[in-house]
């Protein structure tokens, strides 16, 4: 995990001289792409994911799960610990982020004129000068590992989406590159830190024998083999 920390930082660093000419691209630019990420960017909100999340914690938990077979039991309990686990990785790491926005203070690039891309100004309580690192961009960047981690097959469109969907916040002109560089690494981290955490204390995942991104835990095998088994 300190390996992938190091390479955000240096990513972030190698950004940085890319982002005020990127700045004043996006104003200027009005392809086709650029209309398109602009259209797509608002996909990165955390209430599209967060709320259904929670509306599965509060229906189960208001289930009388007394009422179900003990394989169903064992079903939602997996989907409850889940549903929790994507909460708390897309919010923890918002969580994170909002706290360094406040640290950092940085102008957004509507302000480049005023301000300057390094024109920090902290601590900050304003909209305005909360452009690092970015939350749509974290956001995509949680995603990215909960697809590697759920849906392994489609890690590779996974991370497409959620590069462009990150990037789609530069041509939104909202943030510099290095904000989303730094917001993306900061969601794909955070969750992988988590998932992982939380399989080593056999929680909800397990570590496979090779590769580094924990796998969803399997029911127990008595329950596999059916009721009465």
């Amino acid at each position: 995990m300190s390996v992938a920390a190091l390479i955000a930082v240096l990513l972030v660093l190698t950004a940085l001289p890319f982002d005020a000419p990127l700045a004043r691209w996006a104003v200027a630019a009005d392809g086709y792409f650029v209309q398109l990420l602009r259209a797509v960017t608002d996909a990165a909100l955390v209430q599209w994911y967060l709320v259904p999340a929670m509306l599965v914690v509060i229906l189960l938990s208001l289930m009388d799960w007394r009422k179900h077979a003990p394989a169903d039991r064992i079903m939602m309990a997996r989907l409850f610990a889940h549903s929790l686990f994507v909460i708390a990785s897309i919010g923890g790491a918002q969580l994170c982020v909002r706290v360094v926005k406040i640290v950092f203070g940085r102008p957004r690039p509507p302000l480049i004129a005023d301000a300057g891309p390094f024109g920090f100004d902290a601590p900050a309580f304003h909209d305005a000068y909360w452009s690092f690192p970015s939350g749509h961009a974290t956001t995509a960047g949680a995603l990215t590992m909960l697809f590697a981690i759920y849906f392994r097959p489609l890690r590779l469109p996974a991370l497409a989406a959620g590069v462009l969907l990150a990037v789609s916040r530069v041509a939104a002109n909202d943030h510099y590159l290095s904000d989303v560089v730094a917001g993306y690494s900061i969601g794909l981290v955070f969750t992988l830190w988590l998932a992982r955490l939380l399989a080593r204390h056999h929680i909800a995942f397990r570590l496979p024998s090779a590769g580094q991104i924990p796998v969803p835990a399997g029911p127990p095998a008595r329950a596999r083999s059916g009721d009465g088994a």
